[in-house]
């Protein structure tokens, strides 16, 4: 549907046109659109909101099977049926409204707080809203419902919507006070990618070295690991770097103090600087090879 918000309306929405059935996972209906919108209803600045399953930059299939090539049970940007839509097709498909970008892009999706997304989208767009981790059902519901004008200040309160997500969730008891939340600023994201390119040079880590650092995705193997940690690690020398820079990329971060930690495949949260990362390893073929088609990996390595 496309719609039209407004407070004056009693519903606060006005229905303006329903689409025919789509396939909501396809690059080319995505920009289809959001340019019918961004014609129908011009305006000095936009925002966007994406829900839907979500792997980060993850190809189709990479979640479920990270070693081979397949597309069952998956969830990558977007997901309808049995199609997804990966990062490189999404960020190739957001139109630019009036030669401009994005206010922000705000990920209600697993998975999508990470520096390979944030790089990727950092000309499409000036912030993103995202977690590092899953996000747990009903996810956003009630900071929609009570926070969504948030959205719509001149200058959009992203850290204070973000918040409000966060004490939500943090908030529950037992396994449901599990998340994760940031806000990136795409600015200075190549000023990231140039330490990066410092840490990770030459890094070969082991698995008792990968072991050791926080993950963020609950399979038996790690592919979301913080982005902090991880270039630290690889080279201690850019800790002062990365405390200068990080806070300025990452304005807000958030996170419990575990995510399912009940269940084996739950974990403790001691390290989140609000961007996941994946460090490339031998055994996944497939992602590896993927992953050489992101503009991260491009900078970087």
């Amino acid at each position: 549907q496309l719609t039209e918000y407004s407070t004056e309306h009693e519903s606060g929405l006005h229905l303006l046109k329903e689409y025919s059935t789509q396939n909501s996972a396809s690059a080319t209906t995505l920009q289809t659109v959001l340019n019918e919108a961004i014609t129908t209803f011009p305006s000095e600045s936009y925002g966007l909101i994406i829900f839907s399953h979500g792997t980060a930059w993850l190809p189709a299939g990479g979640l479920d099977n990270p070693y081979t090539r397949t597309y069952s049970g998956t969830r990558s940007v977007a997901i309808d049926s049995s199609d997804e839509m990966e990062i490189t097709d999404f960020a190739a498909a957001l139109p630019l409204p009036n030669n401009k970008k994005w206010e922000f892009i705000l990920f209600e999706n697993c998975y999508m707080g990470s520096v390979e997304v944030a790089y990727e989208l950092r000309n499409k767009t000036q912030a993103l809203v995202a977690s590092a981790t899953e996000v747990v059902s009903p996810g956003m519901k009630s900071t929609f419902t009570n926070y969504l004008l948030l959205l719509y200040k001149d200058t959009p309160d992203l850290e204070g919507f973000a918040q409000a997500y966060f004490d939500y969730w943090d908030a529950q008891n037992g396994d449901y006070r599990s998340a994760t939340i940031a806000v990136t600023r795409t600015e200075k994201l190549e000023a990231l990618a140039a330490i990066a390119r410092t840490a990770l040079s030459g890094w070969t880590p082991g698995e008792d070295e990968l072991a050791a650092l926080q993950r963020f995705n609950r399979n038996r193997y790690h592919l979301f690991y913080d982005t902090q940690e991880v270039l630290e690690t690889a080279r201690p020398s850019v800790k002062s770097e990365l405390n200068i820079l990080l806070p300025q990329v990452v304005t807000y971060q958030a996170a419990t103090p575990g995510f399912t930690s009940s269940y084996a495949t739950g974990f403790l949260i001691n390290h989140h600087c609000g961007l996941n990362i994946y460090v490339p390893q031998d055994q996944f073929g497939y992602i590896n090879q993927m992953y050489q088609q992101l503009q991260w990996y491009k900078a970087v390595y």
